[in-house]
């Protein structure tokens, strides 16, 4: 039996975190990449529908994200997603797998596991056109998403700390505090 895109995911990530600790190791880090971050501390987000409670507290977050920022920006995901998590939604960093283009890092949000994802990569200009970027509620086809959820605090801490939302992990302005530290404190338990 063949691999699972999953399974693919998480190999491309050991091989590369295998790469980067071999050759870049950096004295006093807890982990050395991003990837090696979250394939240890992340988990696979898979389709499933929305209950209609979880479709309903996701609308009620969309609206009142909707009140305070307008529409969701195109190729702006962490901070589209950083400002619309609040509970019952978690924010997640990680990988995004759109199987007919690439890998990225990426970030969206979960309601009980579920991925909502309001700013899907812009697959072609065409995407550029719409008023927002096409979206994911729960089910989706052709992509794999494995992430880290993250606590609510950490997201505000870090916002607050940085000037506003942008990628927890790829935080290089503040030498990678999640990869010199490690998740505690900022992660959730990997069964979120």
């Amino acid at each position: 039996m063949p691999p699972s895109h999953i399974e693919e995911l998480q190999a491309w990530l050991g091989r590369t975190a295998t790469i980067v600790d071999q050759q870049s190791a950096v004295e006093g880090y807890r982990f050395h990449s991003m990837e090696r971050f979250v394939l240890e501390l992340g988990r696979p987000y898979l389709s499933q529908p929305l209950t209609a409670e979880e479709a309903a507290a996701v609308e009620m977050a969309i609206e009142s994200y909707r009140f305070g920022y307008g529409y969701f920006k195109h190729r702006e995901c962490f901070a589209n997603a950083q400002r619309l998590a609040r509970t019952p939604l978690v924010y997640v960093e990680g990988y995004a797998w759109t199987l007919s283009l690439y890998l990225v890092l990426h970030g969206w949000v979960s309601i009980n596991g579920k991925v909502i994802d309001v700013t899907l990569p812009v697959e072609k200009e065409d995407d550029l056109a719409l008023r927002e970027p096409r979206q994911v509620r729960g089910e989706f086809e052709g992509r794999v998403y494995f992430g880290v959820p993250f606590l609510q605090d950490y997201v505000h801490q870090r916002a607050a700390a940085t000037g506003g939302p942008g990628s927890l992990l790829d935080d290089w302005k503040h030498e990678f505090p999640l990869l010199k530290n490690g998740g505690a404190g900022a992660v959730r338990r990997r069964g979120r």
